[in-house]
């Protein structure tokens, strides 16, 4: 089912290329009018995604869609779509220029997550590499 979603999203915006890095370390944190809301890590090749303690205890929105448990630490080898769906279509002239003149590697997701992925249009998340 995931791998049905996954190309549902990842195929229009050009990230069928785009790997999770096995040999690194990210982090970022998800937050809504400056309240944390969880946080997002990349370790060993597994992304997670954990709800902030005082999300957990405040709620003051509902869950993201993709993690509607809020107790649960979600694991997964694959970037979930709410984090994906940040990133633009990597076939846009301006977004192959800003690749190229920035030396980001189209196949590593996580850079891309952090580059272009902090602010989008479609929900008013931000998500910034920590």
């Amino acid at each position: 089912m995931l791998e049905k979603i996954k190309s549902l999203v990842y195929r229009p915006l050009g990230l069928e290329e785009a790997l999770t890095p096995q040999k690194k370390k990210a982090a970022f944190v998800v937050t809504y009018e400056n309240k944390l809301i969880g946080r997002l890590e990349l370790e060993n090749g597994e992304w997670k995604f954990a709800y902030s303690e005082r999300f957990k205890e405040t709620r003051f929105i509902a869950p993201l869609f993709d993690f509607p448990d809020v107790t649960r630490n979600y694991i997964s080898k694959e970037l979930w779509p709410f984090f994906a769906g940040r990133i633009p279509g990597l076939k846009q002239p301006e977004i192959e220029q800003t690749l190229e003149k920035e030396g980001i590697d189209k196949k590593d997701i996580a850079l891309l997550l952090a580059r272009f992925g902090k602010r989008t249009i479609t929900n008013p998340f931000i998500v910034e590499r920590e």
